[in-house]
């Protein structure tokens, strides 16, 4: 799936690292939920108010709602 992370209100600071760099799985991949954790730190960090939004692809591995904000958003999963 692409995701494509919406901010409606508040800032929101994601983490992001290319999959190719995760070397340490937290368990297995969730099919349901389309997600896979990982251990790994991410390489970069960047925020998103109001209006903003982020699209990440199926090589992005990415950490969102880092930190206590408080946020609304809007996620859309784009099946590939």
């Amino acid at each position: 799936h692409i995701d494509i992370q919406l901010c409606i209100s508040g800032k929101e600071q994601i983490g992001w690292k290319p999959r190719e760099k995760c070397t340490t799985p937290n368990g297995a991949y969730n099919p349901e939920k389309d997600v896979q954790l990982y251990n790994d730190q991410p390489d970069t960090f960047f925020s998103l108010t109001d209006g903003q939004f982020a699209i990440f692809f199926p090589e992005d591995v990415h950490a969102p709602m880092i930190g206590d904000a408080e946020i609304k958003k809007l996620v859309v999963k784009v099946k590939i």
